[in-house]
């Protein structure tokens, strides 16, 4: 069992084994080496019991632990949840994207998430912002570089709200994408980890891409096109738009 918080955070063998005795049901017999390392621990625990325990746990947090997950929409966060919660970690979803667009599509997806938060019993903050115009304003001097801008737009604002709010980490769907720039992603996170004093919990959730788009199909997800703003929409239609200019005047 991965617990995402360790020595730094006051945390010790007494408080994880007091934890999963009165939060998990177990008893000493189930429990086996507890390891806590600077920024995280680990323990060992009965095989026959961690099914039983994950569920026990689902929602509990060991000294207060919350990771505020941002979320870009529900197909992209299905893997990332089971994978933090079969870690033991319950993350809280955060809304934030301006970067979406038109209305229609911001709604669509933000709409999807709100359906989907409640069903699995997992808390949701929703920061509206359809920042169309300032997002514009951002981007569109270097819209080659506009990727970067988008990343930290949304993850300077997950770590300033987890840091204003008693998060102890942040993290974000985003690196679930094959199509995002993953390192990137990480070296903004990071700098946005430092600027704000909140941890960053990095996880590279690509592996389990293909497996959450199929379950988000399965449970009539609206699935999205493209990454979000207007501009990659733009190069969604890239071939048709090029054919259309191959004639670009017509006479009918």
């Amino acid at each position: 069992l991965y617990i995402g918080k360790g020595k730094k955070d006051k945390l010790n063998k007494v408080d994880i084994v007091g934890f999963l005795y009165k939060k998990g049901g177990l008893v000493r017999e189930d429990v086996g080496q507890v390891d806590v390392k600077e920024h995280y621990a680990f323990v060992a625990v009965r095989r026959g019991k961690v099914k039983q325990l994950l569920t026990l746990l689902r929602g509990e947090k060991i000294k207060g632990m919350k990771t505020l997950m941002h979320t870009c929409c529900a197909p992209c966060s299905v893997s990332c949840i089971q994978q933090l919660r079969a870690e033991g970690i319950e993350p809280v979803s955060y809304w934030f994207n301006p970067n979406i667009h038109p209305y229609q599509e911001y709604k669509a997806r933000r709409d999807t998430l709100m359906a989907y938060a409640p069903a699995i019993g997992m808390e949701l903050i929703v920061q509206e912002d359809y920042g169309l115009r300032e997002f514009c304003r951002l981007v569109t001097e270097d819209l080659d570089h506009r990727c970067g801008k988008c990343y930290r737009l949304r993850l300077e604002q997950t770590a300033r709200y987890a840091a204003a709010h008693g998060f102890e980490s942040f993290t974000s769907t985003l690196f679930v994408s094959p199509y995002q720039d993953h390192e990137l992603l990480r070296r903004t996170a990071e700098e946005m980890a430092a600027q704000y004093g909140v941890a960053f919990l990095y996880r590279d959730f690509r592996p389990g891409f293909r497996e959450g788009q199929r379950q988000a199909r399965e449970l009539g997800f609206y699935m999205q096109k493209y990454c979000g703003c207007v501009f990659s929409e733009e190069e969604r239609y890239a071939k048709a738009i090029a054919r259309d200019m191959a004639a670009p005047e017509k006479h009918l």
